[in-house]
């Protein structure tokens, strides 16, 4: 049997490891490195909000590597050893493989100086649950919450309006801005969904900060360019997503988009080593 193994349980792996009896019949053997929970990111903004509950959102890893009879091994994949075959966990245990297939995903990295208590962004999607028991306490207690996202892209736009339903449904008060640089919401979509995106905001009491670039954050104070200042007590960073990087000690090539790969979804440089998703740069494709 050859060794397959699959890093980080994403939108792609699971769709692997939903069919790992076929891999199995053609000779390969999954093997999965994860650290035990897959987060759904398209309800994450909905869970905030109060739509969804945890249940809907998660999969417990080792739950579905049993049921597909994959091997499990909970821990987080650092780098791989190309010449010996096998990937380093963070704990120093190494997993043998002959296929390498790497889907972690992608995270938020603040394009500002960022510090103190309240800065939040959209991943770890499971960072949102915990933001809206602590908003739902504070909204309990009488509190005014003073919310600034910065990012009018989707998933800002998307926070934005569930973090103000859920203060409607609580009964709090959430006192809502969304600063951009650009000169409008969701600015690569059409004109109608840009304006409909506004609007929606605007009738839920959204203020917004157009052509505003934000310098720093630091102690509750969002510092603009043009030496203006933004006090917040919850600062939603959704500036766009970056690649999360597996160890460059594999030598591989990387850009800015993440793990550059074929359109068979492999590296140049190893055509053992595959890469899907967030964390990956197919060649030839511009792609969001």
């Amino acid at each position: 049997m050859q060794r397959v193994v699959l890093v980080g349980l994403g939108h792609a792996h699971l769709y692997v490891g939903a069919r790992a009896e076929e891999f199995w019949r053609k000779g390969l053997k999954l093997t999965l490195i994860d650290d035990g929970e897959f987060w759904y990111s398209s309800i994450g903004s909905g869970m905030l909000g109060g739509r969804y509950e945890r249940t809907d959102d998660v999969i417990e890893a080792e739950a579905f590597s049993a049921r597909h009879g994959i091997n499990f091994v909970r821990g987080r994949a650092v780098s791989a050893d190309r010449t010996a075959r096998s990937v380093l966990l963070e704990d120093g245990r190494t997993v043998p493989y002959d296929l390498l297939s790497l889907n972690v995903g992608s995270h938020v990295e603040p394009p500002f100086p960022a510090s103190g208590d309240g800065i939040l962004s959209p991943k770890p999607i499971s960072g949102l649950l915990r933001l809206r028991e602590d908003l739902k306490t504070q909204f309990q207690a009488g509190k005014r919450v003073r919310w600034t996202t910065i990012g009018g892209n989707h998933s800002g736009c998307e926070l934005t309006q569930n973090a103000m339903a859920l203060a409607r449904a609580e009964g709090g008060h959430l006192d809502a801005t969304l600063d951009t640089g650009s000169s409008a919401l969701i600015e690569n979509e059409p004109p109608g969904a840009r304006r409909a995106m506004r609007n929606v905001l605007e009738a839920a009491g959204c203020r917004f900060l157009f052509e505003t670039n934000v310098v720093s954050i630091s102690d509750g104070m969002i510092a603009l360019a043009d030496g203006g200042q933004v006090a917040f007590d919850t600062a939603m960073v959704a500036t766009g997503l970056q690649p999360s990087e597996f160890n460059h000690s594999a030598g591989l090539k990387y850009d800015d988009a993440g793990l550059v790969v074929t359109p068979c979804l492999h590296s140049p440089e190893d055509a053992r080593i595959f890469a899907a998703g967030d964390c990956a740069s197919i060649a030839g494709y511009d792609l969001p």
